[in-house]
């Protein structure tokens, strides 16, 4: 029966085996993992697989990918339309139309120092995904998200323009401040994941958009994780200058929760606090490498 489906025209007899990688970043113009929509990448060469082939996921690394610290970002789901991947699911979970033809792949980052490094999800082992006939292969399709069919990077909520970058403000050494719209949020602190952040301003200049936090964060917070649009490396190149500390505040932003009241935090500023503050910028990126192994 094999015979039925074998290409007919050159086959490689020496090589058995194929090495594909899948290599996606957020930028501009590409924002599939921060929103958890589908891919859609071109190869740089056509992928032939000249006979009926396994195909397996070898390993899997990530940058800025969600923390594990819910059970729907405890793995990834991903599914890749041009394998074959017939995934049978039995669960009561509204998971289970997500994961049903994808394949899981736990999530290691569970450490918020880890954000803008490279986080080791799976290692070099085989881990089998499905079968696949002879067939060119000209562009990857698919989705990655988490559990819950959710951005698996950047917070997991769907936010427009697309947060495509990974921030962290860097050596905070003053409290931070808070006024609140509403007594029942006197407790605002720590700041958690899935807080909406918005409104952000930096020395004075605002910047358009909204992000999520991505690590729980107290007053006294030294660093503070968040995902936001693009922001202009010039609101944040004065943070040392010693004119700016007049007293005002040199960042301030607005958090918001699921009931949708608003809270304005401050990083507060004056000639000796704060002096140092700086500004760490990375992109998601998820690479996967996967053998595609003749069954001759």
């Amino acid at each position: 029966m094999n015979g039925f489906y074998e290409n007919s025209g050159y086959v490689n007899k020496c090589s058995r085996k194929k090495t594909l990688i899948l290599d996606i970043t957020d930028n501009a113009s590409f924002t599939n993992l921060s929103d958890g929509t589908e891919f859609n990448i071109q190869l740089a060469e056509p992928l032939i697989i000249d006979s009926l082939s396994e195909i397996y996921l070898d390993n899997c690394i990530t940058v800025n990918s969600n923390l594990a610290f819910n059970e729907e970002n405890s793995a990834f789901v991903l599914r890749i339309n041009e394998f074959n991947t017939d995934t049978s699911v039995a669960s009561n979970n509204v998971s289970k139309n997500t994961i049903m033809r994808s394949m899981i792949i736990p999530n290691e980052h569970t450490n918020p120092s880890n954000n803008h490094h490279t986080v080791v999800q799976k290692g070099k082992k085989y881990n089998y995904m499905c079968d696949i006939n002879p067939v060119r292969i000209f562009n990857l399709t698919g989705i990655i998200t988490n559990l819950n069919g959710k951005p698996a990077f950047n917070g997991t909520v769907k936010k427009t323009p697309s947060a495509i970058g990974t921030y962290s403000i860097i050596n905070i050494d003053q409290t931070l401040s808070a006024s609140y719209s509403n007594a029942s949020y006197s407790n605002i602190f720590p700041l958690q994941p899935g807080d909406e952040i918005s409104s952000l301003n930096a020395s004075g200049e605002p910047i358009n958009g909204s992000g999520t936090i991505l690590a729980y964060a107290r007053d006294n917070t030294e660093i503070l994780h968040f995902s936001y649009p693009d922001i202009p490396s010039a609101s944040f190149v004065n943070f040392n200058d010693n004119s700016l500390y007049n007293g005002d505040n040199i960042i301030h932003f607005k958090i918001k929760r699921g009931t949708g009241e608003e809270i304005i935090i401050n990083i507060p500023s004056s000639s000796t606090s704060n002096n140092n503050l700086g500004l760490v910028k990375s992109s998601p990126r998820f690479i996967a490498e996967f053998s595609i192994v003749s069954r001759e």
